[in-house]
């Protein structure tokens, strides 16, 4: 243990002691933060595993992501919904990185109380699921000697521009990664658009009411006022062209409230968002 986390303990009530409900939501989020990337000294676990056991670690992962990503869009429309999913979750099945089996257990064990607890710890967890996702897929990407070592967390953009999609220079070309599981507001006025990227394909974001969200191919989906499930899913609200394979089946919520949109991404492979040009 460094002495960075010793003194962290330190200060803070320890897992397991009961206390975790007695911090404020912020306190807890705080703590949770430091919590959603792998260990150091995984990396060197995951480079020793046989490409078979590490390929069985990514489907594990994936699937296990897959049931946060649902249970933390279940919980923007229900937010109790986060109790009964604990109750139900395998311990075993959640990581020892970081105590969070404990954090869970203890969350568990809380009862009715602590939604907003519950609902944080969620949406951290998923962000490490993501992580560790996306650093098995870059040790099995170096051992394939590939030069695009991690398909989730870059997008050529240049590639976007040579299929034919909107292009431009300099910072036109800078999107943001959205934050795993955590909702990014965005402003857009009548009229207004703003590019977003689904995995390695380019939407518009239309300002109107109601807003619409515009795929490459020019299909329009109005966004309806609430939250909206956006992905290949059948039941998906804002459902995609199924030829778009890498866009997820749950891939993002879009949540509009009147004036903003909301844009919460539950995808490894990335919601993005063009960066304002500087024109100063």
């Amino acid at each position: 243990m460094t002495m960075e986390q010793q003194e962290l303990r330190s200060t803070q009530p320890g897992i397991g002691s009961g206390e975790l409900l007695g911090e404020s939501v912020g306190q807890f989020e705080a703590r949770l933060a430091s919590r959603t990337r792998v260990p150091v000294d995984r990396l060197g676990e995951l480079m020793d595993m046989a490409d078979d056991e590490l390929r069985g670690e990514a489907r594990s992962t994936a699937r296990t992501l897959r049931r946060f990503a649902e249970a933390v869009a279940s919980a923007m429309e229900n937010p109790a919904s986060t109790a009964s999913f604990l109750r139900d979750l395998d311990l075993e099945s959640v990581s020892r990185d970081h105590d969070w089996r404990a954090v869970f257990a203890e969350l568990r064990a809380g009862g009715a109380q602590g939604t907003g607890h519950r609902r944080t710890a969620l949406v951290r967890y998923l962000q490490y699921l993501g992580f560790r996702k996306r650093l098995i897929e870059f040790v099995l990407s170096r051992r394939r000697a590939l030069e695009d070592t991690d398909e989730y967390t870059e997008i050529d953009l240049g590639a976007v521009r040579r299929q034919g999609r909107e292009g431009g220079d300099g910072g036109s070309d800078a999107f943001v990664r959205t934050p795993l599981g955590e909702g990014v507001r965005v402003s857009v006025g009548p009229g207004e658009q703003i590019d977003l990227m689904l995995a390695a394909h380019l939407y518009r974001l239309v300002g109107g009411d109601p807003p619409a969200l515009v795929d490459q191919n020019g299909v329009v989906c109005f966004i309806r006022p609430g939250r909206s499930l956006v992905g290949r899913h059948p039941e998906a609200d804002l459902r995609v062209d199924e030829n778009f394979r890498d866009i997820s089946r749950a891939h993002a919520i879009i949540e509009w409230d009147g004036m903003a949109v909301t844009v919460t991404d539950l995808s490894t492979r990335g919601t993005y968002v063009r960066r304002p040009r500087d024109d100063s």
